[in-house]
């Protein structure tokens, strides 16, 4: 069924409308004031240009709190993404508690501010916190995680990785669970597995696939494949490690007759 251009555009006009007047709008409106010399409450204002920028830019203040800024962006997007996918691989892999652990590793994204915020501060406090506690017990020093200088930024840092870990794992999963099966089953008969992605396990891996063809094993580069014996008549496709005087056109070997 063909759509009309026009029932499309009045879909998308609320949405759209909602999204300049509160989003697109205001950002406008900042960036136009930040090249004048108008402050809140001001009933004139004057044509600057980028001496605000300039102003701003001389300020050593300003360049220290952008380094930290990218700094903190980059060990939490890091931490987050490595999190997130190692854990989802993780999830995937095992088959019991998966919903639990889901939904246990999901909730920090979903947890208030202000509620998080507080949690953290208790768990960091310099003399009363679990972590120095727990410091002490290893004889380690306990530290001012909040107020030290060299160790606020990394401790919120970590607050971060801790929040967003969540979000990078759902997103994984997903990606994970769109993953055709055809595509693992074909992974699983070349000798991939979840800890060694890309490689032949220790152990040979037969399988008998019915879309294989009946003449070739497939499997990748370092392995080489062979034909097993099977209690049917359908080839069944042996994944071995290559010995290193293996050539790659050994990925594909025919099975003896």
């Amino acid at each position: 069924m063909r759509v009309h251009p026009l029932n499309t555009l009045l879909l998308l006009s609320p949405a759209t409308v909602l999204l300049l007047v509160f989003l697109l709008g205001p950002v406008a409106v900042v960036a136009v004031l930040s090249l004048t010399d108008w402050q809140f409450g001001a009933a004139t204002l004057n044509w600057v240009g980028l001496a605000n920028y300039a102003e701003l830019w001389s300020d050593p203040v300003f360049r220290q709190s952008l380094a930290n800024t990218l700094l903190y962006l980059v060990l939490v997007t890091a931490g987050a993404v490595a999190i997130g996918l190692g854990t989802a691989l993780l999830i995937e892999s095992d088959t019991q508690l998966r919903g639990f652990y889901r939904t246990a590793f999901f909730m920090p994204v979903a947890s208030t501010l202000i509620a998080m915020a507080v949690v953290w501060q208790f768990l960091l406090h310099p003399s009363a916190g679990l972590v120095n506690h727990m410091l002490q017990w290893v004889g380690l020093q306990p530290q001012d995680w909040l107020n030290n200088r060299r160790l606020a930024l990394y401790s919120l840092a970590a607050i971060g990785v801790w929040q967003m870990a969540g979000l990078a794992m759902v997103l994984f999963l997903a990606g994970l669970k769109s993953i055709p099966q055809d595509v693992r089953d074909a992974a699983a008969l070349d000798g991939v597995t979840a800890a060694s992605p890309g490689r032949c396990s220790g152990q040979p891996r037969c399988s008998s696939s019915p879309s294989a063809p009946s003449a070739h094993c497939r499997c990748s580069t370092p392995c080489t494949c062979s034909r097993a014996a099977g209690p049917t008549s359908r080839p069944r496709c042996c994944c071995t490690p290559s010995t290193p005087k293996a050539s790659a056109s050994s990925a594909w070997a025919t099975p003896a007759p």
